[in-house]
């Protein structure tokens, strides 16, 4: 499937040592951390040519240039031009709503991709948590991720489980010392000053965070409900197939046999995601048997905040280089 390329970065504390921010150019940091395979290929969401949806009207009439000529008594009166909508013009807007979140509008996705991505700022800026689990069962590879990034704006936690081998990786990036704790080795190590190898590690690991918005770029989706939680209005969008083109323009083969495709996404107008999943399996037509589960959650809030790790000893942290 085509490999994700972007990173998420992390959310930041201003001055030295916050959250960490991925720095174009930067070094690739020098270990992976124990535990973590490198995310498997994902399936991408096709992006309109020049941002524009298909079924976007070609022409539309620039208010005061409808013609004004009055027609003489000799002369037939002159129609005013109207506008032609083509073909693929949006249907109704199901369960009443009349606008919605990016990438969507009257009833219809117009740009898969940004909707799939659309949850990804609200990680970066924070207040945020995050929580995600990927199985991933691919011809002989395996994968069973467990996923989580608190952002409070100030401090980052980052946690990540590989489910298939014990132990937990963690990751607490601050305005101050930086540091990681590796519960199947016990090791725990701190990092003092911006873009260091911890900070570097953590914002790795944040692929996870992207992994989502790939699979729910690639799927066709349809508006089946709002609800109304916290006082906010939320769209319920609802899927049981992927798209042609994004199919095409994946790994999976056309003409492969899929056995699932369904998914379900509880979204914001400004694309923070409450709850999210999704499901893929079946055949490819060279026989490779695919089998996906994706779900994801996130909360915002004043009240999200990040607690220094009961582990985290001040003193190791002062003498660390």
């Amino acid at each position: 499937m085509v490999a994700v390329v972007a990173l998420v970065v992390l959310a930041g504390c201003s001055g030295g040592g916050g959250s960490s921010t991925q720095t174009e150019g930067g070094s690739t940091p020098t270990e992976t951390p124990a535990g973590v395979d490198t995310p498997m290929a994902t399936p991408s969401g096709e992006t309109p040519t020049n941002g524009t949806a298909a079924g976007t009207p070609t022409a539309t009439p620039v208010t005061g240039q409808t013609p004004t000529a009055t027609p003489t008594d000799t002369d037939a009166p002159t129609a005013t031009p109207t506008a032609t909508l083509a073909d693929e013009t949006p249907t109704a807007t199901p369960a009443g709503s009349s606008d919605g979140p990016p990438g969507y509008s009257d009833g219809a996705i117009y740009n898969r991709t940004r909707f799939g991505q659309a949850y990804l700022p609200h990680i970066a800026a924070g207040p945020v948590s995050f929580n995600m689990t990927l199985r991933n069962t691919t011809a002989d590879a395996s994968q069973k991720i467990r996923f989580t990034l608190v952002n409070d704006t100030e401090e980052t936690l980052v946690t990540l489980n590989n489910l298939e081998q014990s132990g937990t990786t963690t990751y607490f990036i601050q305005n101050g010392t930086d540091a990681t704790r590796n519960t199947t080795s016990g090791e725990i190590r701190y990092a003092q000053g911006e873009n260091n190898n911890i900070e570097f590690a953590a914002g790795f690991l944040q692929i996870f965070a992207l992994l989502p918005s790939a699979y729910f770029s690639a799927m066709e989706w349809e508006q089946t409900d709002t609800r109304t939680i916290d006082g906010d209005t939320y769209y319920v969008f609802d899927s049981n197939s992927m798209n042609q083109t994004a199919l095409d323009q994946s790994d999976w083969e056309t003409n492969g046999n899929f056995r699932t495709a369904s998914g379900h996404v509880v979204m914001r107008s400004d694309g923070f995601v409450r709850e999210g999943w999704l499901r893929l399996s079946g055949t490819t037509a060279s026989g490779t048997e695919v089998d996906v589960e994706v779900t994801m959650s996130m909360r915002g809030g004043s009240d999200i905040s990040v607690e220094k790790p009961d582990w985290y000893d001040e003193s190791d942290a002062e003498t660390a280089n």
